[in-house]
């Protein structure tokens, strides 16, 4: 039991020193070829995350930059939780909460004014679930100007997207019978999810 304990130590040591070192960590499914014996292997989604995250990143300090505005350290720890986050439709306070932890001296008008600022650059959607707050997440790339959709359970709260476009077809007949330019919208669809509905059943059985 000691000399385990003391590889997963050393494990840990050596990764750690890698890290430091700035050599970065190596992804490997053959770990027995490679690696030494003992040091954690990394699963794929730990560099592909870390990858989509520079990446996201790098592209809003570009964009920021076309306008004279910088990433200040500030603004990039609430970019981060809004990266970290990107599924959850985080409020202003929520975002304060987790920026907190990794920066104790940003105050709740930075967060407004951030969040003001990546709205305005198109980094980040507001939406409004009917419950009076406003909530944010990233803008994704692939959506090309289209925002998705939301499907929102009235009795739990739970936020699910839709990503597929479901109004392809609407827009389409709107433009040729009114000859209007859309160049973007919103659905959100209110009743009860899968979870919700099923205990339901269960208290009428």
């Amino acid at each position: 039991m000691v000399e385990m304990a003391n590889t997963d130590l050393m494990s840990v040591f050596v990764a750690l020193s890698i890290i430091a070192s700035g050599r970065g960590l190596v992804y490997n499914e053959h770990r027995e070829n490679l690696l030494p014996a003992g040091l954690p292997v990394f699963p794929r989604q730990f560099f592909a995350g870390a990858k989509t995250m520079k990446k996201v990143i790098s592209d809003v300090e570009e964009k920021l930059r076309t306008k004279d505005y910088k990433l200040t350290s500030r603004r990039e720890n609430i970019l981060q939780v809004l990266i970290e986050n990107k599924d959850k439709h985080l409020s202003a306070e929520e975002i304060y909460y987790l920026v907190k932890k990794r920066a104790p001296d940003v105050g709740l008008a930075t967060v407004y004014r951030t969040l003001e600022l990546f709205t305005d650059f198109e980094i980040i959607h507001s939406i409004d679930f009917g419950d009076g707050r406003k909530r944010y997440e990233l803008v994704q790339a692939e959506e090309e100007g289209h925002r998705h959709h939301h499907l929102i359970c009235l009795r739990c709260g739970e936020i699910q997207e839709v990503t597929e476009d479901l109004l392809e077809d609407l827009e389409r007949k709107v433009t040729q019978t009114y000859g209007f330019s859309i160049t973007d919208h919103q659905l959100k669809i209110f009743g009860y999810c899968r979870s919700c509905r099923e205990k339901n059943e269960l208290r009428m059985i």
